[in-house]
C-alpha cells in the first residue's frame, strides 16, 4: 500500500462513505487504524490482535448451538483478562507538547509503543527486557493524515484525559512556559 492508496482509503471513510457506523467514533478509529500502520510500517495485527483460546471458543459455540449453556455461564466463560488483550491501549500512547517559539502554537508529538508485534512472544522468552518498538509522530499539515488529531478527538470522546477537555482547541491553545521543557497530557487511570 503506498501513500496514494492510504489517501484513497482514508478519504473514502471520511467523505463519500455512505456506510453507517454504529457509533461515528468508529469512523475515526478506522482512520487511525489505517494511518498508524502506514506511518510506522507495522502490521495492523499489532494494533488489534487478540489471541483466541480455540477450546473456549468451540465450547461457547457448541453450548450455544445445543442450548445447554445459560447466558451467564457463557458470559463468565468468555470473560477477558486484560493480559489476554494484545492491542493498542492509551497506556501505549504518550501525547507531548514541545515549545515552538516561532510558530502559531506549540508542537504536539505522539509517542506510540507497539508491544505486540510479530514474534514478540518468541523474543520475550529469549530477552530479559520487553522488545517494544517506539515511534514518534508529529503533526502534519493535512488534517486527513493527522493521526495526532484523530487520537486527540478519540480521547476527548472517550473522556480519557486526566483533566477536563471538551474541545480540541483546549489542547492546541495550551502553551509550554519556561522553565518547563514539555507538557505531557496524562490519561485517566480508568481509560488505561
Amino acid at each position: 500500500m503506498n501513500v496514494d492508496d492510504v489517501y484513497l482509503v482514508v478519504h473514502y471513510y471520511s467523505v463519500p462513505d455512505t456506510l453507517v457506523f454504529l457509533n461515528e467514533q468508529q469512523r475515526l478509529q478506522v482512520a487511525l487504524l489505517i494511518l498508524l500502520p502506514a506511518y510506522t510500517a507495522t502490521r495492523p495485527a499489532a494494533l488489534v490482535y487478540k489471541s483466541i483460546d480455540r477450546r473456549r471458543l468451540k465450547e461457547h459455540y457448541i453450548s450455544w448451538e445445543d442450548g445447554s449453556g445459560s447466558d451467564t455461564d457463557i458470559a463468565n466463560e468468555m470473560d477477558l483478562d486484560l493480559e489476554e488483550i494484545k492491542t493498542l491501549c492509551y497506556e501505549d500512547v504518550i501525547l507531548l507538547m514541545l515549545p515552538n517559539p516561532k510558530g502559531k502554537h506549540d508542537i504536539i508529538v505522539m509517542e506510540v509503543t507497539w508491544k505486540y508485534t510479530k514474534g514478540a512472544k518468541k523474543k520475550l522468552r529469549s530477552l530479559p527486557t520487553t522488545p517494544n518498538k517506539t515511534f514518534i509522530l508529529t503533526e502534519v499539515d493535512d488534517f486527513l493524515f493527522d493521526s495526532i488529531l484523530l487520537m486527540i478527538i478519540i480521547a476527548i470522546l472517550d473522556n480519557a484525559f486526566n483533566f477536563k477537555v471538551t474541545l480540541v482547541k483546549n489542547i492546541y491553545c495550551t502553551w509550554v512556559h519556561a522553565p518547563r521543557s514539555r507538557i505531557e497530557f496524562k490519561w485517566r487511570q480508568v481509560a488505561i
